[in-house]
């Protein structure tokens, strides 16, 4: 029986990867070597990287800016297409980031930092990943909490609940976080709070976004769901929920205080 390569090299070539599977070494330069050692690592800082389909692991003797921007010219040599939406990078966590998640594992410390976004690595700041493991990442609250995570996906936006924050995502990946103040709630009180927190932000936005305003001369002027969520904030019936200015922070899309 004749073998058909043609048509299973098609096969493979519809199923885009985002990123190669494989094990490598990143040298300094952030160029991928076949063969290197802990040694390397500790004196010239090298990485060790191991990618399966969903996940990319790295082994850095520290974790500074300049071991970060290493790993990440690494990571980038074996990114491949953009993912599908069949390929795990493409799903979107319930942290509101794409794949592929990365381990890190600090070898001087004997420490690891698990699930890491791409989008938080990015930022090239040690500080982010130290923050997003606690739930701290200020652009996005922290992963959510799968006990008390409540989410709401509307076309155009998704809405959820962090442990302490209520993160709004939009179209283009960008965001609105703000912290809830609890006062003086505790226990199962403090998740309804936080619960009603959501439910008014959701409401207050969607009066905005339906009070659409017109022009002189007649035209509609509709605000995006993005200016809706925005403006809602400082709402009368978000005062409550929000924490006071002298110790919160609203922040946008680019983990910068939201203003006007």
């Amino acid at each position: 029986m004749k073998t058909t390569p043609i048509k299973l090299r098609s096969l493979l070539e519809n199923v885009s990867e985002a990123h190669q599977q494989g094990e490598w070494w990143i040298d300094n330069g952030g160029d991928l070597q076949q063969q290197g050692g802990e040694e390397q690592m500790q004196t010239e800082n090298w990485k060790h990287m191991k990618a399966s389909a969903d996940k990319i692991e790295v082994t850095t003797w520290e974790l500074r800016a300049e071991d970060l921007r290493i790993i990440l010219e690494g990571i980038k040599k074996i990114m491949g297409a953009e993912a599908t939406e069949k390929d795990p990078d493409a799903d979107v966590g319930k942290d509101g980031y794409t794949g592929p998640r990365v381990d890190l594992l600090l070898k001087k410390k004997s420490k690891s930092f698990k699930n890491v976004p791409l989008g938080v690595l990015e930022k090239c700041l040690p500080s982010r990943v130290k923050n997003y493991e606690k739930g701290k990442d200020p652009e996005l609250a922290g992963p959510v909490n799968e006990d008390k995570s409540f989410h709401h996906h509307h076309k155009d936006y998704r809405l959820y609940e962090g442990d302490n924050h209520i993160v709004a995502i939009f179209e283009d990946n960008s965001r609105l976080v703000f912290e809830v103040h609890y006062h003086d709630k505790h226990g199962e009180d403090r998740d309804k709070w936080r619960r009603q927190a959501f439910s008014k932000w959701k409401s207050a936005a969607n009066e905005i976004y339906r009070d659409v305003q017109l022009t002189e001369v007649g035209n509609p002027i509709q605000k995006t769901w993005k200016e809706a969520f925005q403006e809602a904030l400082k709402h009368p019936k978000l005062k409550d929920y929000i924490r006071k200015p002298h110790h919160q922070k609203v922040f946008d899309d680019k983990g910068s205080p939201a203003t006007g």
